[in-house]
């Protein structure tokens, strides 16, 4: 993580700490949306909000350095 500091912001360092714990419940794999991590930020950095222009920014980002690889589902009615 160290190595990859340079590349964020201080708000998109704190989005990518609160992914990765979100990760770590199941090793690898995320399935929380976008707005229950920005929620959780809320709640944890005492009103520090971050958009989720900026979350979509981080992604981009760690995507571009080879951090994360996304792969969007679709849930489907049964």
């Amino acid at each position: 993580m160290i190595e990859y500091k340079q590349h964020f912001t201080t708000s998109e360092r704190i989005a990518l700490k609160r992914l990765i714990r979100y990760v770590a419940k199941v090793l690898g794999i995320s399935t929380a949306k976008i707005n229950t991590i920005l929620a959780a930020i809320d709640d944890k950095a005492n009103g520090y909000e971050i958009s989720r222009a900026t979350f979509k920014r981080m992604t981009c980002k760690a995507k571009k350095i080879g951090l994360l690889t996304v792969k969007e589902t679709v849930r489907t009615n049964k």
